[in-house]
């Protein structure tokens, strides 16, 4: 998922501040999630800035460079084979 603009975080932490409305509240009217918002707002107290976090990187792939390459050959010709044809590689 891509990070919120910087636009819409800066008037959601402005309103935040200036007692525009509860977390909940600001959830609404932006329509950003409640747990994007809480995280807004403690990343810009404990940080002092509203950029997003860098992404987590997601889980690691289950087959390497090598294994990759194998498998774009196997599947070249034929880019659905079914288990059973894949073992006979």
């Amino acid at each position: 998922m891509k990070a919120y603009p910087d636009d819409l975080r800066k008037k959601v932490l402005t309103a935040y501040q200036e007692g525009k409305g509860s977390m909940r509240q600001l959830t609404v009217r932006s329509g950003i999630s409640p747990t994007s918002v809480s995280g807004l707002i403690k990343n810009f107290r404990q940080n002092g800035h509203i950029r997003p976090e860098p992404h987590g990187g997601g889980q690691t792939p289950a087959v390497n460079g090598e294994g990759r390459i194998s498998l774009t050959g196997i599947t070249a010709g034929k880019p659905d084979p079914t288990s059973e044809e894949l073992c006979g590689y």
